[in-house]
């Protein structure tokens, strides 16, 4: 299970430039399909490899800053489009303005779709990170990452 995710992470970072780059607002959706899947792999690998589990969670103490400051985000991102704020902070160019404050939210974000675009770019790119945080810290399998990277470029 470890060599195969590990082999399909390698392969989708030698093949995201090419079709998938990140100029292109189609590609986000796939690729984020694809770290989601990669991410329930590489959990199912760690959960039957201890010894990878072991050194992952020794890696996540030193991630401890960047995590809080991604959840800072990631939570900022959310409040903005609940509708959970004052009614003061919400944005005076919304459609509650034409059809009345009971038919939409009186939110902090102009356009919630461009959030909710924002939150999958950002929580795709977290889970490259952390992809590459567990298969990082071994070094054979992070030579075997680098060699595919240099070779796709």
């Amino acid at each position: 299970m470890h060599r195969l995710t590990l082999f399909l992470f390698g392969l989708t970072l030698a093949v995201m430039p090419a079709p998938l780059a990140s100029n292109r607002d189609w590609a986000w959706s796939p690729l984020a399909a694809v770290s989601g899947l990669l991410l329930l792999g590489a959990a199912a690998s760690l959960a039957l490899h201890p010894d990878s589990a072991r050194r992952f969670r020794a890696n996540l103490t030193a991630l401890l800053v960047p995590g809080l400051l991604a959840a800072l985000g990631l939570g900022w991102a959310v409040v903005q489009i609940s509708g959970w704020t004052p009614e003061s902070w919400a944005t005076s160019i919304s459609a509650a303005s034409v059809l009345g404050p009971e038919f939409a939210p009186h939110t902090i974000a102009f356009d919630r779709e461009a959030v909710l675009t924002g939150l999958m770019r950002l929580l795709t790119n977290i889970a490259f990170f952390l992809l590459g945080v567990i298969f990082g810290s071994r070094a054979r399998d992070a030579r075997g990452l680098l060699a595919g990277i240099v070779i796709a470029a």
